[in-house]
């Protein structure tokens, strides 16, 4: 049976001075009966969890806006890329699932990916590379839920193309409106058919 005392009357009833101990220490009564200290766990008051959340909100908070104007930053610099050309989509983070002929072990990351009329796009960030799909290669464009079997629960945008040796080849990604995106592929897809 687990007792939770007071420091200072830990034996026969004779004052002592408090001691430090660590939260649920175990010591043992004159009795030999294990009892459990609870020490400091009452001195954390609820103004001093409210501070903590806090601050822990305001951390995250700027975090979160550091990241969206890295990401902004990012995209701007992939856009001068395009002066001149027409750009129709940007997703300034869209999560890369991999590139099907580089099998099962690439590393998923997040980049920069644009649509204009004659090719997509990709500048993953970490690590640092680029990936390039003519429109005039893309065979059909998917939303499945996983690819290489890689998944976050939600349907991607995957494009399958042929690639420079000829081959069948597809890569995926995560973006925020992935429908309306492959609406937006299928259309300059027909464009260029004709």
């Amino acid at each position: 049976m687990t007792k939770y005392i007071n420091l200072t009357t830990l034996s026969c009833g004779r004052q002592k001075p408090p001691q430090k101990l660590a939260l649920c220490d175990t010591i043992f009564a004159p009795e030999s009966e294990e009892v459990k200290v609870r020490y400091g766990v009452e001195s954390i008051s609820l103004l001093g969890l409210s501070i903590i959340i806090v601050i822990l909100f305001v951390v995250l908070g700027i975090i979160l806006v550091v990241t969206m104007k890295l990401q902004a930053k990012r995209a701007m610099k992939v856009l001068n890329k395009f002066e001149g050309r027409k750009v129709l989509d940007i997703q300034s983070c869209a999560n890369f699932f991999g590139q099907e002929s580089l099998g099962h072990t690439q590393v998923r990351g997040n980049g920069v990916l644009v649509v204009t009329e004659d090719e997509i796009y990709f500048e993953m960030w970490v690590p640092k590379r680029e990936f390039r799909i003519l429109v005039s290669s893309i065979q059909s464009i998917e939303t499945p839920r996983s690819h290489l079997g890689k998944t976050k629960g939600h349907p991607l945008l995957k494009v399958i193309f042929q690639n420079e040796k000829g081959e069948r080849d597809s890569m995926a990604w995560l973006v925020k409106d992935v429908y309306s995106c492959k609406e937006r592929l299928e259309k300059i897809i027909k464009q260029n058919s004709r």
